[in-house]
């Protein structure tokens, strides 16, 4: 499952990063967003707008397709 699959309010695990952009991936871990790290959807702006997400206590703003490249798993 991708993170923009995630319904609002959704808890799930991150499994993986999808895509091979290492600089991508490296951004994300310098935000603390890896693998085994705990992801709530927190909600959807319209349209082709950001995902809010919720880790580890932050709120961040993400793109639709970049959340497409986000396995997670839900608990």
């Amino acid at each position: 499952m991708n993170l923009n699959q995630l319904h609002h309010g959704q808890c799930a695990t991150i499994r993986s990063f999808n895509g091979g952009l290492l600089s991508f991936t490296q951004y994300c871990a310098d935000l603390g967003i890896s693998a085994g790290a705990k992801i709530q959807l927190m909600r959807r702006a319209p349209g082709q707008g950001p995902l809010q997400i919720k880790v580890l206590g932050t709120l961040y703003a993400i793109r639709p397709d970049d959340a497409k490249n986000i396995k997670v798993t839900t608990s």
